[in-house]
């Protein structure tokens, strides 16, 4: 890989630090290849390029836009789609770019190019406001093994968000939900009148793991894995005392901050995590196959 300036990495992470406080430092892409561009100015813009192999059909795009915004992601963009030009992806590929949310500027390039926001990661701090009281008819309690049979149906039929995996979309809630069940005190269901109508599961965070580095600033960090509700139950605030108990139990281990990831796409979730105080982070950009990249 041919190293980007020192210059990109350092206006990047200024500029990303003026946007969102809680963005972490730019890091240069550490794998790939290197494209660069250049804009009507004169100036350069870079992204590294990750391609398919055959342990991941993903193209991963890691833009360096330095001061930058749309004109930038406009021409990192147009110089990824040149580079598939010469070397097309497999059909089964996907090409994918996590983006700071509230970078409005790149939002129109991203969308012209064919790529959309299939997934976020939302956070949640301590002065987040939630909007919504806690179903009082709702009994929450810590999951035993018995409730096993009763969580492996309610996860695939009531996830509240996608997981992700090697930047591709995967519905991949409640992965480690029911293996942790033994002696966790991180899983808990909600009854209504002795029937399990919900599950909540919540672990710590290890921010320099592959699924957040360079996601989150260093902190103590918590995540909400899994929230399902039944679908015949949604809407009568049964994720809202799930969601309020794993906030309860995050508080008594002195973790202020959480996160989570949902599709921005499902509206029932992006309105359902917004209302528990959480704010999008960060954005991932997806099209598939790859070579649909306009």
């Amino acid at each position: 890989m041919i190293e980007p300036t020192s210059d990109l990495v350092e206006d990047q992470t200024e500029r990303w630090a003026a946007l969102d406080p809680l963005l972490p430092p730019a890091v240069a892409p550490r794998r790939g290849r290197l494209l660069t561009a250049t804009l009507s100015d004169g100036t350069r813009v870079a992204t590294g390029l990750t391609e398919p192999d055959r342990t991941s059909p993903v193209v991963t795009l890691t833009p360096l836009l330095g001061p930058h915004g749309g004109a930038g992601m406009d021409a990192v963009l147009r110089a990824a789609r040149g580079h598939l030009d010469h070397a097309p992806p497999p059909a089964d590929s996907a090409a994918t770019l996590t983006w700071p949310s509230v970078d409005a500027e790149c939002v129109r390039p991203l969308l012209l190019h064919g790529l959309l926001p299939v997934l976020a990661l939302g956070v949640r701090t301590a002065s987040s406001p939630e909007i919504g009281t806690p179903l009082a008819s709702v009994t929450v309690r810590a999951a035993r093994p018995a409730d096993t049979v009763v969580i492996r149906r309610l996860i695939p039929q009531g996830c509240a968000f996608p997981g992700r995996h090697a930047g591709v979309l995967h519905a991949r809630c409640g992965e480690g939900v029911v293996e942790s069940l033994p002696g966790s005190g991180q899983t808990w269901v909600a009854e209504e009148r002795s029937d399990v109508v919900g599950v909540v599961h919540v672990t710590r965070v290890a921010t320099d793991s592959p699924e957040f580095e360079g996601l989150l600033p260093a902190s103590s960090w918590g995540q909400v894995t899994c929230l399902a509700v039944r679908p015949d139950r949604l809407g009568r605030g049964i994720g809202q005392a799930l969601s309020a108990t794993a906030r309860a139990f995050l508080d008594g281990l002195g973790v202020r901050r959480c996160v989570t990831w949902y599709s921005p796409l499902d509206p029932r979730a992006s309105v359902f995590w917004h209302r528990q105080g959480y704010r999008p982070l960060w954005t991932t950009w997806q099209c598939a196959p790859a070579s649909a990249l306009r």
